[in-house]
């Protein structure tokens, strides 16, 4: 326990006459707590003090004896002579069994007052010590164990020890010293002071030696001890929604309370943190054991979690809030999250919502206006297994342990922002994702396996978890708690790209995202994210125009750019969407070419040609994604309208000329006809006969020749003269 030294004045003034002069018997008290000093006697009378603390677990004590060399700085004139027979010592409150010598022999001592921190002896020289002259008085008291309490200041049993120490000497004046020493078998630490390392001597024994002191007023330390031996056990079994826990508490054979506190207190609190969290209780060890142990600090804020060995070990004077603030780095054990303080701080918080649902104080962690001016990113704290604070004057820690309040009260300061912020269920649900090593950014409504990250969020998978899970942006609190000023442009550029990323999104529609993006996302890499989601961008533009002009077409858009799209491929996404905006073209270009109200002409040339129905399969095939197909029926369809008219026309001249080419060799074939038929009736009886008998002509001569044979010249009178016919009634009279 460490408070202010305060030295009453001397404890008593003997007054005596001798040649007229006062004698002074007194001296100044010394040792107790440290602080404000008044020094009844002055430089007249001063003392060095070597202590030495023999711990007695035995006998639940530390017996305590100090060698005080006195000096007497006054000088006697020759007619007064100065002299001190006593000295004032300040000593622990709980001294008990004060004895003192001066060598071989006892002098008295006795209690000259006594407080709450510190109690006065005066202790008799046993001599009158002469002006100038020095002599040495040892004084013994015993600091007991006072039993109760666990986190009592002074604690000496068979497993357990500690307890502070002091110095004794007068103010500011050098050469004091101290030397604690244990029995064999323990394992001693200084919890607090300018003690040295522990040295083993031959025969076991364990000492502690300060280097040398400047100041014995200024001298405060505390030391604690423990002996290994075996734990007794309690083991805790009960249910968490469901779940069957098992736990053992170990705590030392000389203090079972501690054990039942403990035992009392997981049943009530383990159930309310898996409750506050919302994640299953799966630690990392099958059974995990929380074991009794010695403080770390000075203030008993001592408790850590050791994962890998499944024990959390908790000082016998840590109270419930704290004990309940460990129990929750269950969860919060560095695999749930990577970065300290976000363990710490989760932890701390949850720890006390369950110690405030208990009826528990919780434990106090703001940010001071004295730790405000130690503040430090808390990403470059790394915090510490024991969350050290001490109970000392603020003004007197150092730096490095102010660094450290600083850190764990600003991580318990952003959990509860965070809090504020999400809500209760919107961490669960930021937990739930960490635990599934679930990446924060995720495919909308893919199908495939989500993405999962490698090992543990830091804090940047922290900050993307909430507002992913959320909708929630934290971002305004890491930059001004958390990163670095380095990493405050980091956090910068991930907003604008995240804005661009939002954007992609809106845009995209019922399109997913391409997982390059996310992943991009996801590692932070936000240069090629930005470069992918720019080309991403022109992929929808043009997603925009093809659509746009399928609606005009009456068609549906191909799903072949989605997924080009939804596979980053932008260079092929590319292509596909300007052969896909080249067959619309076609298809446009065709529909136009229809008329509206076909001529004569125009049908006569769409006779055997089916524009509709090519447009229509390249509609079909358009919307099936075979770009080819669908530009090849396109283009009969224009082909076929475009050219109606003129195949129409040439059509009609066609028809017209073989209409024209039949009239006439029909009229030939008729006038044929009909002198085949005149011939007929002119031909003889004979002939007829001879002809339908098929005589040969040498036996039946014809008197004329065929009508086909040209003949001669001197036949053709002959032939034109019986073209004349005869008059009506009249035959042939020829010969």
């Amino acid at each position: 326990m460490t408070g202010t030294r305060r030295l009453r004045p001397a404890a008593s003034i003997a007054v005596g006459v001798l040649g007229g002069m006062a004698l002074l018997v007194g001296a100044p008290a010394v040792g107790g707590d440290h602080g404000a000093v008044v020094d009844a006697a002055g430089p007249s009378l001063t003392m060095v003090g070597a202590a030495v603390y023999d711990v007695r677990p035995a006998s639940h004590l530390v017996h305590v004896t100090v060698s005080l060399a006195v000096t007497n700085h006054l000088a006697d004139t020759v007619i007064a002579r100065h002299t001190f027979s006593r000295v004032d010592v300040t000593v622990p409150p709980s001294a008990a069994h004060a004895t003192a010598s001066a060598g071989t022999a006892k002098v008295g001592v006795s209690v000259a007052s006594r407080t709450s921190i510190q109690q006065v002896l005066s202790v008799s020289l046993g001599v009158a010590l002469g002006a100038g002259h020095t002599t040495s008085v040892a004084l013994a008291f015993d600091l007991p164990d006072p039993g109760g309490k666990a986190g009592r200041p002074i604690r000496v049993g068979p497993s357990l020890i500690t307890f502070p120490v002091w110095a004794f000497g007068s103010s500011g004046l050098a050469g004091s010293s101290v030397v604690v020493r244990f029995p064999a078998g323990y394992d001693v630490r200084v919890v607090a002071g300018p003690l040295g390392s522990p040295v083993t001597a031959p025969n076991g024994t364990i000492s502690l030696t300060s280097s040398p002191i400047a100041d014995p007023l200024a001298f405060n330390a505390t030391v604690a001890a423990d002996k290994p031996s075996a734990f007794v056990e309690t083991k805790v079994d009960l249910d968490i929604n469901a779940q069957p826990v098992s736990l053992v508490v170990r705590s030392w054979p000389d203090d079972p309370a501690w054990g039942t506190r403990m035992t009392k207190l997981i049943r009530s609190a383990l159930p309310l943190l898996a409750s506050e969290i919302g994640l299953p209780y799966q630690p990392s060890a099958p059974v995990v054991a929380i074991e009794e142990a010695l403080p770390r600090t000075i203030d008993g804020y001592a408790a850590t979690y050791l994962p890998d060995e499944g024990t959390i070990q908790i000082a016998y004077t840590a109270d419930n809030t704290i004990a309940i603030h460990e129990l929750a780095h269950l969860w919060f054990d560095g695999s749930l999250f990577a970065d300290r303080w976000i363990d710490d701080g989760f932890a701390i918080f949850y720890g006390n919502r369950v110690a405030t649902a208990l009826k528990l104080k919780p434990r106090d962690e703001s940010i001071t206006p004295v730790l405000a001016v130690a503040a430090l990113p808390l990403n470059t704290w790394s915090g510490d297994d024991a969350l050290a604070a001490s109970a000392a004057s603020v003004s007197t820690t150092p730096v490095s342990d102010l660094a450290d309040l600083y850190g764990r009260a600003a991580s318990v300061t952003i959990a509860c922002r965070i809090y504020d912020l999400v809500g209760a269920e919107g961490l669960q649900a930021v937990w739930r994702a960490a635990s599934a090593r679930e990446a924060a950014y995720q495919s909308a409504g893919q199908v495939a396996q989500p993405l999962v990250s490698d090992g543990p969020p830091d804090w940047r998978g922290l900050l993307d978890l909430i507002v992913e899970r959320t909708g929630k942006d934290a971002s305004a609190l890491w930059a001004s708690t958390v990163v670095t000023p380095s990493e405050q442009a980091f956090l910068a550029t991930r907003t604008a790209t995240r804005g661009e990323y939002q954007a992609l999104v809106a845009r995209a529609a019922g399109w997913a995202v391409p997982q390059a993006v996310l992943a991009g996302l996801n590692a932070w890499q936000f240069g090629s994210t930005a470069d992918l989601i720019v080309g991403l961008d022109q992929l929808l533009d043009q997603r925009d125009q093809i659509v746009n002009a399928a609606d005009t077409a009456g068609l549906l858009a191909p799903t072949t750019l989605q997924s080009e799209f939804e596979q980053g491929a932008i260079a092929t996404g590319q292509t596909e969407a300007a052969n896909e905006l080249q067959v619309l073209q076609a298809i446009g270009t065709a529909t136009a070419a229809e008329p509206e109200h076909p001529s004569i002409v125009d049908q006569v040339g769409l006779i055997g040609a089916d524009p509709t129905g090519a447009l229509d399969a390249a509609g079909t095939a358009f919307t099936a994604g075979d770009m080819v197909s669908a530009r090849a029926q396109a283009l009969v369809a224009d082909e076929a309208w475009t050219d109606a008219s003129d195949t129409g026309s040439f059509r009609i001249r066609v028809t017209i000329a073989s209409l024209l080419v039949g009239l006439v060799v029909l009229g030939f074939i008729v006038v044929q006809l009909r002198r085949i038929g005149r011939f007929g009736q002119r031909m003889r009886p004979s002939a007829r006969a001879a002809a339908s008998r098929r005589v040969d002509p040498l036996r039946y001569p014809v008197r004329y020749p065929a009508r086909h044979a040209r003949g001669t010249l001197a036949d053709q009178p002959v032939r034109m003269a019986r073209r004349i016919r005869p008059a009506p009634g009249k035959g042939d009279k020829s010969r």
